[in-house]
């Protein structure tokens, strides 16, 4: 779990402008843009949240925006977390059911006359939440190719 401070939108306070500052913290895994902005009365900003993770594990960060000569304590401080989790895409085996000893998947090809065919397929499933890019490269004996 990371903590740390992050910046964000902001309000008016008595007699002051609102202004958005971040506190950049160097090896976080949240950003905020911009770091600060004046929001004129009446008005509004967007800010925009950047969430880049390091590792497959959950982040938080606290995002605060103070506003500067603010008097008044109720609408000063904007403060609240920032979630985000890591993840990487997933690839599962689905076919073929057999598996080697140490759980590897397994084709099993039956017998055939010389120069024949055979064909089995492999069916894989991405349970993930990102697209999965793979390749196949059959294995270096020529007998087996990958279609």
């Amino acid at each position: 779990v990371v903590q740390g401070g992050g910046g964000g939108g902001g309000g008016g306070g008595k007699g002051g402008k609102g202004v958005i500052a971040a506190d950049p913290s160097a090896g976080l895994s949240f950003d905020i843009e911009p770091k600060k902005c004046v929001i004129p009365p009446h008005e509004h900003r967007y800010v925009t949240a950047f969430f880049l993770p390091q590792s497959m594990q959950i982040y938080r960060a606290v995002f605060e925006a103070e506003v500067e000569l603010g008097t008044d304590a109720s609408t000063k401080m904007l403060c609240f977390e920032l979630l985000g989790e890591g993840t990487l895409p997933n690839l599962v085996v689905q076919q073929p059911l057999a598996r080697t000893d140490d759980g590897k998947p397994l084709l099993q090809f039956p017998r055939l006359l010389v120069n024949w065919t055979a064909r089995l397929p492999i069916q894989l499933f991405n349970g993930g939440i990102l697209p999965a890019t793979f390749t196949l490269s059959p294995p270096a004996d020529s007998a087996f190719a990958c279609a």
